[in-house]
């Protein structure tokens, strides 16, 4: 029940829905009793407002077969409701329809949405390389431990955060934290991972005699910077850039500046930082329009060969791009929904005049395919 209750998140704020919008409903229950017909009318009112905030097929289905727990979680944010109608059948079974309040902004909190998306596009490897230094000059990975126990909550699926401590002092992984999107992109395929945060967090003492509340106390107050960035190491794009500064006080220097860290990162982690707010929007994009997938064709040794290739593309993906051909390895993005499996899927096997491709490798989003 408590991992369940980890998953559950916001779907309204990927949606770009009101928060603080409710909805009214009118559902019909049917039940032995007349309470057991009322109770599911009210499950089918919370349904309803459920199916609002899906907007992908694949959401829709994978809700379907959760939705018994999924309502049984749910059921307190029916905030009201009046009963429209109460009937009783010749065969003692009664019927209840009712108009009801849900909540769209508890539905929101207490939601699986999340769990959902990320099974919709693959679920997706997540590591994560921050630098962090205190007011006192030392190294430490407070931000880090807070962010991946954060997204550990959410049921995100994470690297290793020892294996991902191997690259933190390697040329890549120095330019990476950096915000160097190249190094970041070949850190995150040496990791494994679909998707690699990386930042820096810096807390410096801050001038206490300037604030009056601290002016001649003896607390010591220290300000923390933190940026970090989000890359698809596959489509080897920024999913989310996000950076922020928090104050904090204590009597001893090296604790506020430990505060301050924190601070910083719950404020990105939060609906106000919007960090995985914007990660998470980009996944909802990927999951209702599409992923960009790279796929490079080898075998394909003159421009008659490429024609054939595209064409026999056009019937099989639903839409691509040539991004480069050097004989004999032709390039393209193709935009299609599924994760890599089903495209890859798609193609193995596909008749190209008298040959056909034959996928060999996947990683990540790129597919290596061999036409013979």
């Amino acid at each position: 029940m408590k991992k369940l209750q980890l998953f559950l998140l916001l779907v309204l704020a990927c949606a770009g829905l009101a928060l603080a919008q409710d909805v009214s409903i009118e559902a019909t229950g049917y039940g032995v009793t007349k309470n057991d017909a009322l109770t599911q009318a009210k499950r089918e009112a919370l349904a309803q407002g459920i199916g609002q905030m899906l907007t992908s097929q694949t959401e829709v289905e994978n809700f379907m077969v959760k939705k018994d727990v999924i309502l049984t979680q749910t059921m307190g944010h029916v905030k009201s409701y009046t009963t429209l109608k109460e009937t009783q059948g010749p065969d003692g079974a009664w019927e209840v329809r009712v108009k009801a309040v849900v909540s769209k902004e508890g539905l929101s909190k207490d939601l699986a949405a999340l769990k959902i998306l990320m099974q919709t596009i693959g679920n997706p490897r997540v590591a994560v390389l921050i630098t962090e230094t205190n007011v006192d000059g030392l190294s430490a990975s407070r931000a880090e431990t807070i962010l991946l126990d954060s997204l550990k909550a959410k049921g995100f699926k994470l690297v290793d955060a020892n294996q991902a401590l191997r690259f933190r002092e390697s040329a890549d992984g120095v330019k990476a934290i950096g915000g160097d999107p190249d190094a970041a992109i070949k850190l995150g395929s040496k990791l494994n991972a679909e998707v690699i945060i990386v930042g820096t967090v810096v807390a410096h003492e801050a001038d206490v005699s300037k604030i009056p509340a601290l002016a001649n106390s003896g607390m010591k107050s220290a300000n923390a910077t933190l940026s970090l960035k989000a890359f698809d190491v596959s489509t080897r794009t920024i999913l989310s850039a996000k950076s922020t500064s928090q104050p904090a006080a204590n009597i001893n220097v090296a604790a506020a500046g430990n505060m301050a860290i924190e601070r910083a990162v719950v404020n990105l982690l939060s609906a106000k930082g919007a960090f995985l707010d914007d990660l998470i929007e980009s996944w909802r994009k990927a999951a209702n329009d599409g992923s960009a997938f790279t796929v490079n064709i080898n075998g394909v040794n003159d421009f008659a060969t490429l024609k054939a290739v595209k064409a026999a593309l056009t019937t099989a993906t639903a839409n691509y791009e040539q991004r480069g051909f050097n004989k004999p390895v032709l390039e393209l993005e193709i935009t299609r929904a599924g994760k890599a499996e089903d495209l890859a899927e798609a193609l193995d096997g596909l008749k190209v005049g008298s040959q056909k491709l034959h996928v060999e490798n996947i990683q990540g989003n790129i597919l290596t395919v061999h036409l013979k």
